[in-house]
């Protein structure tokens, strides 16, 4: 009893998880679909979907002559 509830308390880092260990809840009623298991994996890392996004931002920045978004944009494309 109470294995949801305590997975659930994971993924919220309600315990205390090291922060550099990446948590993902994939929840029991979930609609199957034709997506590949890898892009269902690629698209439930909202980090990197956020990263990817903030590289996008910052690329069209930097194309229109903003160079002090250089250093984030490089830290950024490290981390994807």
């Amino acid at each position: 009893k109470g294995k949801t509830t305590l997975l659930k308390h994971i993924a919220n880092r309600a315990l205390s998880i090291p922060p550099n260990i990446d948590v993902l809840l994939c929840e029991q009623e979930v609609v199957a679909d034709d997506t590949p298991a890898v892009q269902a994996v690629l698209k439930a890392d909202t980090k990197r979907l956020k990263l990817m996004e903030e590289e996008r931002q910052l690329q069209a920045l930097l194309e229109k002559g903003e160079d002090s978004v250089a250093d984030r944009l490089d830290k950024v494309q490290k981390l994807t």
